[in-house]
């Protein structure tokens, strides 16, 4: 009988560059400005980038990965033995996104004039709070089969025995993943998840041309959504 085990965890935080947008700012904003000698118009696209606004722009997450595996061999008489084996493996991860904007309060922000896409001061734009986003993901894996072998020798030859194994295999592979974004404090959340069941029987014939398997698999997905009142940029 053995065992084998593994699991690592790795964190992680990363500074995320500050999002850049063409804003379509109306005529009905206070700081709405027309470049000299250019014809009247209802609005003016400005590139902006948030750099100014955005404070707090670092994503961070952690990853955490293991598998287990127990075995057993038997030896029985004439040269025959049994093994089998039961495994299971998991990952995990989740993600801390933030630095995200709420595009659909970003017009009636640019309207009302609490954002001003013609400043390049620190703290200008009191408003951005209420544009701020951001989005948490987790997703997880699992693995798990069963294993078991009957082989030994069934006559001899001049090259040596033939032996015969016959075996049948169990694997079972499941993933979930959700997602829950906040955009001006209104939450909604995604999941999507599924599993995989395969099962298999082999029958080999060693030192001869005969081999005989069967395979079976079965394959769902599932997805579960909310709704989501804001598309984040």
């Amino acid at each position: 009988m053995y065992y084998e085990g593994l699991y690592s965890r790795r964190d992680f935080n990363q500074l995320m560059s500050a999002l850049g947008a063409n804003l379509n700012v109306p005529s009905s904003s206070p700081y709405f400005v027309r470049p000299a000698g250019a014809a009247p118009a209802s609005s003016e696209t400005v590139a902006y980038r948030f750099v100014f606004d955005d404070t707090d722009r670092n994503m961070g997450g952690r990853e955490n990965n293991s598998l287990n595996t127990v075995g057993l061999t038997y030896d029985l008489d004439g040269g025959w033995a049994i093994n089998s084996s039961l495994t299971h493996a998991k990952s995990d991860a989740f993600v801390h996104r933030v630095g995200l904007i709420n595009s659909v309060s970003l017009a009636g922000a640019l309207a009302s004039g609490r954002l001003n896409p013609f400043s390049a001061t620190a703290g200008s734009n009191p408003g951005f709070a209420s544009l701020a986003a951001h989005r948490d993901q987790t997703g997880t894996n699992t693995d798990s089969s069963f294993a078991i072998k009957l082989d030994g020798p069934i006559y001899r030859i001049s090259g040596g025995d033939v032996r015969l194994a016959v075996g049948a295999e169990i694997r079972h592979v499941g993933f979930e993943q959700s997602l829950t974004r906040e955009c001006n404090h209104a939450d909604a959340n995604a999941r999507l998840f599924g599993s995989r069941e395969q099962q298999e029987c082999k029958v080999d014939l060693l030192r001869t041309v005969c081999s005989a398997r069967r395979k079976h698999e079965r394959t769902s997905i599932h997805q579960a959504a909310g709704a989501f009142p804001g598309r984040a940029l």
